[in-house]
């Protein structure tokens, strides 16, 4: 059988077992600290993006897709079925940052926002570039029939002034299709 350990050895074995022990949550510890502290893990230097991606301000800009196609009619913006996402990716790949708007078109709308001023909101929490999906909290309205003549293309879709821009919003998806510059 074994050798039976003095009570000097014994003792001197649990000292070093808490040695080594404390030696290891020491260097976890400081682990840990330089894990938050520094700079490169610090979560709060990270950007805040949204659900679409980082925040867009597009000051100008059509979709051709919308004028030409209609969405299904159970398509909604959150929706992650292949025809809402094909929709969403056909908004955003046919926007160019020309607008296909005639003279008339665009002065029917500084007109219109020009009398409906008190519409406007200052800021929006959503990425405002065509394509993009407007959240349900924000209040849109539906294009009126006066502004419908001028643009027939968009006269079922609803809008939503925001600052100096007059954003076009297809009705059933909530998909940005237009957006218009408009004096603040």
């Amino acid at each position: 059988m074994g050798k039976d350990m003095t009570l000097r050895e014994e003792s001197r074995g649990t000292g070093a077992m808490f040695v080594w022990a404390s030696v290891v949550a020491i260097a976890v510890g400081i682990g840990l600290v330089v894990w938050f502290f520094v700079v490169g893990f610090n979560r709060s230097n990270t950007l805040n993006l949204a659900a679409n991606g980082p925040r867009s301000n597009q000051t100008q800009g059509m979709s051709v897709t919308a004028q030409q196609t209609q969405p299904l009619p159970q398509t909604t913006a959150r929706s992650t079925d292949p025809a809402t996402v094909g929709r969403k990716e056909s908004l955003t790949a046919s926007a160019t940052p020309n607008l296909n708007l005639s003279p008339d078109q665009i002065n029917a709308i500084k007109s219109y926002v020009a009398q409906h001023s008190d519409q406007r909101v200052d800021s929006v929490n959503f990425t405002m570039t065509v394509g993009a999906a407007v959240p349900q909290s924000a209040p849109l309205h539906p294009i009126p029939p006066q502004l419908g003549r001028s643009l027939s293309s968009f006269k079922n879709d609803q809008y939503i002034l925001v600052g100096s821009q007059f954003l076009i919003v297809e009705k059933d998806t909530r998909r940005i299709i237009a957006i218009v510059p408009v004096p603040a």
